[in-house]
């Protein structure tokens, strides 16, 4: 896959602070780069699904990139995401992310890659 390709897939948006940018238990649909900002993970805890406790159990920063495992295995989130400051996120998204990785299998890659 060639850069230019992943580029075209990117989206580009900024978030003000204290926005929940998905939840845990929300579809996973797309993967995340931080492109500046600070964006907290928490669990959340409750009962009869109303969360009544989040927990923080990472910050991620400039650089920093989550919701892999989401995107790569369609689960559910795990934890939820909330900006902790303004940020300017860098997302793929599960369709384009699938369109990449069958356009290299299509060129003839499946190969290479199963050889390693």
């Amino acid at each position: 896959v060639r850069m230019d390709q992943v580029c075209r897939t990117m989206e580009f948006k900024a978030h003000g602070a204290g926005e929940v940018l998905f939840r845990q238990g929300d579809p996973g649909d797309s993967y995340y780069l931080i492109f500046s900002g600070q964006i907290g993970m928490y669990n959340e805890t409750g009962v009869d699904g109303v969360a009544d406790v989040l927990e923080c159990v990472h910050v991620a920063s400039t650089g920093d990139g989550f919701g892999e495992l989401a995107l790569l295995l369609g689960q559910p989130r795990t934890l939820t995401a909330r900006t902790l400051t303004a940020a300017q996120l860098i997302t793929i998204n599960r369709s384009a992310y699938e369109r990449l990785v069958a356009s290299h299998f299509k060129h003839g890659d499946a190969a290479a890659v199963a050889a390693s």
